[in-house]
């Protein structure tokens, strides 16, 4: 059995979004010939926000974890580093230092959207010579805030974007293997460094069945629901806000406002949901999306939400919500793979994504649901707005037609199709 080494920083019990590879990865390694020992972030370290308990009935027991603690130096501090992958750096390289010389690891993958812990593959190939594969589960150097004024960039960027761009270079070249949920990313990673000989995999991230057995669990220890405006027909979106969505929300918003004015609904209430739109510590959310809907006066009908949610909790309210809402970004290559979920949820979907989106397909193939395609992103208002008018009319109006899965189609997608193709990819490496 070969041995393999993943590094996921934001691994069970914590819940980081990026994890979900590994964790349905999991369930499915030991049959297909790979002992894994998983390196992470003690969970200890980090605050109770961040862990998600339930994900750990998941986990298969042979598979070996190892904690990694954050420093607690005061350089840290004094410097107000409070990036987690940057305080646990050096914990993360002596830990696998020691497992790949004591366990003879065959592969090393890392796969986290802590993008710098990509360097730790670098270090250990120049040391070790061990190979290792990384996973784009986003563009780790993006040029797409050097379009935006200075106000919307994020603190210290041209910093940030030379550090990423040096290390991005150095590591990619030196990779065994590229996985990542969009072609796009790995065109331009090709382009940009001239790596056509190193083997790539597009992958999305699939999804679980089984996860939505966690969800009577959660709702049996939950002490309340976010969905508060009681007997209000609720649209939820769940995701991350920021200046790039902007322009998809004034669409939304627009078709909303045009909703209620018409009476299209026959009298009945209507509220939107936007949850867990930053990244920040819960409490200190800047909320990006809501004053749009305020602009557009209909603030009253519009909650957003900033802290973060667990996963579990999403898929709780997933299956709670009357209309789940999934847009693209102004990323053209974005890949959702948060969709398969949405998917699995069997309810009423309204989607927005750019026509070179690869989700346009599995949602073709696999669902029921109101897929509206854009071409152009300046012209979203202006051109799509009619058309996601008929589409959220329809959706609250019909919920019946939609979200019926094509089982055989979503085949494809599901942890165990995903994880076979990742193993074949592994395979052809070592």
């Amino acid at each position: 059995m070969k041995k393999l080494l993943i590094i996921s920083p934001g691994f069970p019990p914590l819940n980081s979004v990026d994890s979900h590879r590994v964790r349905m990865f999991l369930r499915h390694a030991g049959e297909l010939n790979w002992k894994v020992t998983v390196l992470k972030i003690n969970p200890n370290d980090m605050p109770n926000a961040y862990r998600d308990d339930v994900l750990l009935e998941t986990i298969p027991s042979r598979v070996c974890q190892v904690n990694v603690p954050m420093s607690k130096s005061w350089l840290f501090t004094l410097c107000r580093i409070n990036n987690p992958m940057f305080r646990s750096f050096f914990g993360f390289y002596k830990k696998g230092k020691e497992i790949i010389k004591g366990e003879r690891i065959d592969l090393v993958f890392i796969s986290t959207t802590y993008f710098h812990s990509f360097f730790l593959g670098w270090l250990w190939n120049m040391f070790f010579k061990i190979p290792y594969v990384l996973d784009f589960q986003d563009p780790w150097r993006s040029d797409f805030y050097w379009s935006r004024p200075r106000s919307e960039r994020p603190r210290f960027f041209l910093l940030n974007y030379l550090i990423d761009a040096i290390l991005e270079k150095l590591v990619v070249r030196k990779s065994s293997g590229i996985i990542a949920v969009s072609q796009k990313y790995l065109d331009d990673l090709s382009s940009r460094y001239n790596i056509n000989k190193i083997p790539k995999l597009e992958l999305v991230f699939g999804a679980c069945k089984a996860d939505f057995d966690l969800v009577e669990t959660f709702d049996q220890k939950s002490g309340g629901d976010k969905l508060t405006a009681n007997n209000a027909k609720s649209i939820v979106y769940i995701g991350r806000g920021g200046y790039d969505m902007q322009p998809i929300f004034e669409v939304l918003f627009g078709a909303v406002s045009d909703l209620i004015s018409t009476n299209a609904l026959e009298n009945d209430d209507l509220h939107v949901y936007l949850i867990g739109t930053s990244y920040a510590i819960a409490g200190t959310g800047k909320k990006t999306l809501h004053p749009i809907a305020e602009k557009m006066g209909i603030g009253s009908y519009v909650t957003e939400i900033t802290d973060r949610i667990s996963y579990v909790e999403t898929l709780s309210l997933l299956l709670k919500a009357d209309v789940l809402f999934v847009p693209g970004s102004a990323d053209q290559a974005y890949s959702a793979s948060k969709i398969f979920p949405y998917i699995l949820s069997q309810r009423p979907l309204l989607t927005l994504f750019s026509s070179k989106s690869n989700v346009n397909e599995i949602l073709k193939t696999s669902t029921t649901a109101r897929n509206i395609i854009f071409d152009n992103f300046d012209d979203l208002n202006t051109k799509k707005r009619p058309e996601l008018l008929d589409a959220l009319t329809e959706l609250l109006k019909y919920p019946e037609k939609f979200g019926i899965v094509d089982w055989a189609s979503f085949q494809k997608y599901s942890d165990r199709s995903l994880s076979i193709r990742l193993a074949d990819f592994f395979d052809s490496i070592v």
